[in-house]
């Protein structure tokens, strides 16, 4: 199997592991459990692939996909049976792992990718398009919350007060009382880009 093909099940993975993710109101899965446990398993079989594929030739990689997939499934199975026992600790671990376990799974596919040059200016756009949307959703996100706690003040102060990566989320989470997961979500998005971005510029020189 060609290095692209296996590529190409991993976004493929990846966008029906997005789809299926989706929930109700009352949190219960909207698609067929079938659906579910096919997206699973073709990640599964795309993280099998990539780690044998990639172990010679970057090793760091495979070790990381691999360790961060199997940490996943451990962590999820010990959120569901001890939760009401550990609590955060494990939520918040399991978080950590996730975006661990994502940048690892987009650099395997990158690193898989046999991209002739036009792919990676495509790439290298893509990149500067996540970076900085990610920018631009973060401020809405800011000044969403600035407007909801000082009305019309807060939306002066939003537009010329930087709202800092780590201190906003702090006040966010102590005011709302709800940890700002969609922020830090954004974030790690932001993050991807610059990475894809550094990537596809490095190829290109």
């Amino acid at each position: 199997m060609k290095n692209k093909t296996i590529a190409i099940i991993g976004i493929g993975s990846y966008i029906l592991s997005v789809i299926t993710s989706a929930t109700d109101l009352e949190g219960n899965f909207v698609y067929p459990i079938a659906l579910i446990a096919i997206s699973k398993i073709v990640k599964i079989i795309f993280t099998i692939l990539a780690t044998v594929r990639l172990w010679k030739t970057a090793r760091y990689v495979s070790i990381i996909l691999a360790s961060s997939a199997i940490i996943l499934f451990v962590l999820s199975v010990i959120q569901e049976v001890t939760l009401p026992k550990y609590g955060s600790p494990i939520i918040i671990l399991l978080n950590v792992t996730k975006i661990i376990h994502l940048l690892a799974f987009f650099y395997a596919i990158i690193l898989l990718w046999t991209m002739a040059k036009s792919m990676r200016k495509i790439l290298r756009v893509l990149g500067m398009v996540m970076f900085y949307g990610s920018g631009l959703f973060m401020f809405i996100f800011w000044f969403q919350a600035m407007t909801k706690w000082l009305g019309f003040l807060g939306s002066l102060l939003a537009v010329f007060i930087a709202p800092g990566l780590i201190i906003f989320p702090i006040i966010f989470w102590i005011v709302e009382k709800v940890f700002p997961v969609t922020y830090f979500a954004i974030w790690g998005l932001g993050l991807l880009g610059m990475l894809i971005f550094g990537l596809s510029s490095k190829d290109l020189e």
